[in-house]
């Protein structure tokens, strides 16, 4: 499970955190030469070369009223390199072709786009697009050296280049580099970075595939619905001593469930979409079902450490979240049994929910 970096926390909770992301690139850049050195060398790598030293500056105001994200200068005050940070967020309509007639057409430059990796094709798309629309030619790079996680073209009658890297291929030869020269302090500020850049990938909202939209989905979607209801109904005919169901419904954004009560400590049982995502990292034992329990800090510290004895990694089961809304909580992964019928299934359930409710009595 990934760790939500402090940086990464600050820069979503204040909005703009393309311009966070560049800021703190600026500042690494500013601090550390052998950042510097790494990134000349990289760029040098994919077939561009700039001057030896360069500044760095953030949000300088440019012709025509553009404000990049980051400008370096040569020791000439010449712009020669123009990045901007971009996570979701669409273009702007000065970008790219306003941005790349405020480099010096005759002297080397070069504009470049740091986006997620799967956003990179379609960004250098909708660049070639605009510049054709504004009859600005870019002629593609034919290095071997360029990699899927980046696309480069040189600007007709310049000595312009366009490029789209990405975040992670940036950031990791970065890290790279400061902790091989022993700059720790500079290779986790980096980390830092990279936790914003993560967790916007996480959060993106991507384009659509066909097969996403297959109705099979949906006749599924409803399945679980009806699960839901059919666990209820199992542990209501059973007299089940820990349970107690309001027999209200609860919804919200990517998730539907009921709630209910466990040994008197207030709990929803329900398809999380959220906490369904955070298992991408083990695909293997991902589930959509989740009970989710409520309290304050003191009993939900002590829910965590008795819901620590069960079986499988603590890591993989357990997520523990203080929502501003209804407070802390703590979620409990239920596994749902493949290639079996339905009324197995909810036995199944019902069994992990009777483990899960001796600890929480014991808490």
């Amino acid at each position: 499970m990934e760790t939500l970096s402090l940086f990464s926390h600050f820069a979503q909770r204040t909005g703009a955190p393309e311009r966070h992301a560049t800021e703190a690139l600026c500042f690494i850049l500013q601090r550390s030469i052998v950042a510097r050195e790494a990134l000349q060398g990289f760029l040098r790598q994919q077939g561009v070369t700039l001057p030896e030293k360069l500044d760095y500056e953030s949000q300088v105001l440019c012709g025509d009223g553009c404000i990049p994200d980051l400008v370096a200068f040569d020791e000439k005050g010449r712009r020669v390199l123009i990045l901007e940070g971009k996570f979701w967020a669409p273009l702007t309509d000065r970008q790219p072709v306003s941005y790349l007639e405020t480099l010096t057409p005759d002297e080397p430059g070069l504009l470049a786009f740091v986006a997620p990796a799967v956003r990179v094709p379609k960004l250098w798309n909708e660049l070639l697009l605009r510049c054709r629309e504004s009859s600005v030619r870019v002629q593609p790079s034919s290095n071997p050296l360029v990699t899927d996680s980046s696309c480069i073209g040189s600007v007709g009658g310049t000595s312009t280049t366009l490029a789209v890297f990405s975040w992670r291929q940036l950031l990791n030869l970065l890290t790279q580099a400061l902790k091989e020269a022993g700059e720790f302090g500079a290779a986790a500020d980096v980390q830092q970075l990279e936790g914003l850049c993560e967790a916007m990938d996480e959060s993106a909202f991507l384009p659509l595939r066909a097969e996403e939209l297959d109705p099979s989905h949906g006749l599924r979607l409803h399945q679980f619905g009806l699960l839901i209801d059919h666990i209820f109904d199992h542990l209501e005919e059973s007299s089940t001593p820990w349970f107690k169901s309001p027999g209200r419904y609860d919804a919200g954004p990517g998730s539907f469930g009921r709630n209910l009560q466990m040994h008197g400590i207030s709990a929803w049982l329900g398809i999380s979409g959220d906490l369904w995502a955070t298992m991408r990292g083990t695909p293997e034992i991902a589930t959509p079902l989740w009970i989710e329990f409520y309290g304050d800090r003191q009993q939900i510290r002590r829910l965590r450490q008795q819901l620590r004895q069960l079986p499988d990694d603590e890591e993989t089961r357990l997520r523990s979240v203080d929502d501003p809304v209804v407070g802390p909580n703590i979620s409990v992964a239920i596994d749902l049994m493949i290639g079996v019928d339905e009324q197995r299934l909810v036995k199944s359930v019902v069994q992990q929910l009777n483990e899960i409710a001796a600890l929480v009595a014991s808490s």
